[in-house]
This record gives structure tokens, sequence and C-alpha cells, in this order.
């Protein structure tokens, strides 16, 4: 199991994260290939904010934006859609985080 707190998701295969940038929060679920976006206080509403959505593929450091890889046909690469968050201030393991 992955600590509680670490600097970035690389490797990661499974578990539940939540990704804290400056201006939202993010519930990352890679068992189920799932996202959920929660907006800060000052932070414009997108349209799937607290729904989730599924997603191909997660980059994410502390200090840098996080990249999430999306497609609307799940598994499909030939419509992705990229999202670029705001830096990154912590990530930390929810349930059974690995590698």
């Amino acid at each position: 199991m992955a600590s509680t707190n670490q600097n970035n998701l690389a490797g990661v295969t499974s578990g539940m994260f939540k990704v804290t940038t400056q201006s939202s929060s993010y519930i990352i679920d890679f068992d189920n290939k799932r996202a959920k976006r929660s907006p800060g206080a000052d932070s414009p509403a997108m349209g799937k904010d607290n729904h989730w959505f599924p997603f191909i593929s997660v980059v994410a450091e502390v200090g840098g934006p996080m990249f999430i890889w999306t497609s609307d046909t799940a598994g499909e690469f030939d419509d992705l859609t990229n999202r670029r968050t705001s830096p990154v201030t912590r990530i930390e393991c929810l349930i059974e985080c690995g590698i």
C-alpha cells in the first residue's frame, strides 16, 4: 500500500486518491477509471463538476498541473480530451492505493 501522501501518481494502477489543486479538488478512482471534480470557492464551474466521468490516463505531480485524458467513448483514443488543472498542492491516498 502506498503512503497516505505522495508527490506524484507515476505508476499508480489502483486505489482512490484525492488530488488538491490551487483551485479545485479531484477524486481519482483508478480501479474504476473514473474521476470527479469539486470546484473551489473561487473556481468557475464546469459541466461535469461533482459527477463521475471516465478517464483513460492521469498524470499528476505536486507543484505542476494535473493532466486527465478523457474520452466520451470509454477506452477509445479517437476522441481524446485533455484536462489541464492548476498546480497540484497535495495528493492523498484515500483507499487501497498501489502501483
